[in-house]
């Protein structure tokens, strides 16, 4: 883990403030799902540097802003083109050190046409022969959502998975298609799966609904059962794509995180309270934003 230092001032024989290199996981909101037989909302971007990135340095006494993205909304029955990307999530906001990461692409509808769209991780296409979403950045913060293939005779025809930041969303293979894996990491102490694709949505002849990704969202609905599930909220995952009607709405995407690790030198400040504080067993410090607030650091 990198350490904390202190730079001596120059010509005053001042003392500058303390300085720490840190250490990041970025997630962004995932999309939401579409609305039925549709694709699955892709996760919310993800961007880290640990464990062995590149560290960031930020410096004691400087509020620094926290910006997370809010999951994406799922497409209506009675208004389908209603669904919506996730928000970006931004670590560092407004300072010249500022993370941004994409949110989640839209799954693509049935009950309104569309391909999935493109985002962190793309949404996956709908059951009527659509493309899957795009991963943006050349996939550096997620995958592209699955495509389905061309249509089946007469209703039946399930959406693809969204993309998950470890794998792409799965087309449909005699039932819709999972959303893809999420990837674990352990910045915060313990491994946690973030940002899973959310699963398509299907049609009854066609077999069960498609699963989440991990930490994504779950099953896409299938017609005439369950509704699909939403997003995992504080792990970007993807919304799952609606089944058919009457149940076919999609879900909405799960919200962002940030969470910035350093020394033991270091203390965090965090507001509002509804962002946390902890101290690793090893002695690192440990912010973890689940809203939009602020960070502040100073020497332990």
């Amino acid at each position: 883990m990198s350490f904390g230092y202190r730079i001596l001032g120059f010509g005053s024989g001042g003392v500058a403030p303390a300085e720490f290199s840190i250490e990041y996981l970025v997630i962004a909101g995932g999309g939401g799902g579409g609305s039925g037989q549709a694709g699955g909302g892709g996760a919310g971007g993800m961007l880290t540097t640990f464990p062995g990135g590149t560290a960031v340095t930020i410096v004691a006494g400087t509020a620094y802003t926290m910006t997370v993205g809010d999951g994406g909304t799922g497409g209506g029955r009675q208004d389908p083109g209603t669904r919506t990307q996730g928000d970006e999530t931004v670590a560092f906001d407004g300072a010249g050190i500022a993370v941004p990461v994409t949110g989640g692409g839209t799954g693509g509808g049935n009950a309104d046409p569309g391909a999935g769209g493109p985002g962190g991780s793309g949404g996956g296409g709908s059951g009527k022969a659509k493309a899957g979403g795009t991963a943006i950045a050349s996939g550096a913060q997620g995958n592209d959502g699955g495509t389905q293939g061309p249509p089946t005779p007469g209703p039946g025809n399930a959406g693809a998975g969204g993309g998950g930041k470890g794998a792409a969303g799965a087309s449909p293979n005699g039932g819709a298609g999972a959303g893809g894996a999420g990837a674990a990491n352990s910045i915060s102490g313990s491994s946690v799966t973030y940002a899973g694709g959310g699963g398509g949505g299907d049609y009854p002849p066609e077999g069960g609904a498609g699963s989440g990704g991990a930490g994504g969202g779950g099953n896409g609905g299938a017609g005439p059962g369950p509704n699909a599930t939403v997003g995992t909220d504080g792990l970007g995952g993807g919304g799952g794509g609606g089944g058919s009607h009457p149940h076919n709405e999609g879900r909405d995407g799960g919200s962002g995180r940030i969470i910035i690790r350093a020394p033991s030198a270091a203390s965090f400040t965090v507001a509002p309270p509804d962002n946390s504080t902890s101290t690793h067993p090893g002695g690192d410090k440990i912010a973890t934003f689940t809203v939009t607030g602020t960070l502040t650091a100073a020497e332990a």
